[in-house]
C-alpha cells in the first residue's frame, strides 16, 4: 500500500514519512501477530497449568485421605497379626493333641497286639492244661486200676 503511495505524485515529505512508516507498520504487524500467538500460547499454558494444579489438588486430597486411613490400616494389620498368631497357637495346640492321640493310638495297638499274643499263649496253655489234665485222669484211672490189681494181689497172696 505504501509502495503505491510512494510511486504516486505526492510530495517528498510524504514520501519520506511513508518510507519511515512502512517498516514501523510492518514491525507493528509482526509484533501484533507475535502478541496474538503468545496470548494463545499463554491461554493454552494456563489451561495446562490449571489442569495440572487440579490433578495436584486431587492427589493432595488422596494423600490426605490415605494419611487418615493409615492409622486404621496399621491398627487393622496389628489386629490381623494378633489373630494370625492366635490361630497359629491354636494350630500348634491341635497338632500337639493330634500327636498325643497318635501316641495313645500306637500304645493301644501295641496293647491289643500284646493282649492277642497273651490270649494265644493262654489258649495254648489251656490246650496243654487240658491235655495234661486228660493224661492225669488217664493216669489216675490207670493208677486206680493198678491199685485195685495190687490190692487184689495182696488179698490173694497175703504177704
Amino acid at each position: 500500500m505504501l509502495h503505491r503511495l510512494t510511486k504516486s505524485s505526492l510530495g517528498p515529505k510524504f514520501i519520506g514519512f511513508s518510507v519511515e512508516l512502512e517498516p514501523l507498520i510492518d514491525q507493528i504487524a509482526i509484533d501484533f501477530h507475535q502478541k496474538k500467538y503468545d496470548q494463545v500460547k499463554l491461554v493454552d499454558q494456563i489451561k495446562r497449568r490449571d489442569g495440572i494444579m487440579a490433578e495436584v489438588k486431587k492427589s493432595r486430597q488422596k494423600i490426605y485421605n490415605f494419611k487418615q486411613e493409615v492409622p486404621n490400616v496399621k491398627k487393622k494389620m496389628e489386629e490381623y497379626d494378633l489373630a494370625i498368631s492366635k490361630h497359629e497357637e491354636a494350630i500348634r495346640e491341635l497338632q500337639s493333641e493330634k500327636e498325643s492321640l497318635l501316641e495313645k493310638d500306637d500304645k493301644l495297638k501295641k496293647e491289643v497286639n500284646l493282649t492277642i499274643k497273651k490270649i494265644e499263649e493262654s489258649n495254648r496253655q489251656d490246650a496243654e492244661v487240658a491235655k495234661l489234665a486228660e493224661e492225669g485222669k488217664l493216669l489216675d484211672t490207670k493208677l486206680t486200676h493198678s491199685n485195685k490189681s495190687l490190692d487184689k494181689l495182696r488179698t490173694e497172696f497175703k504177704i
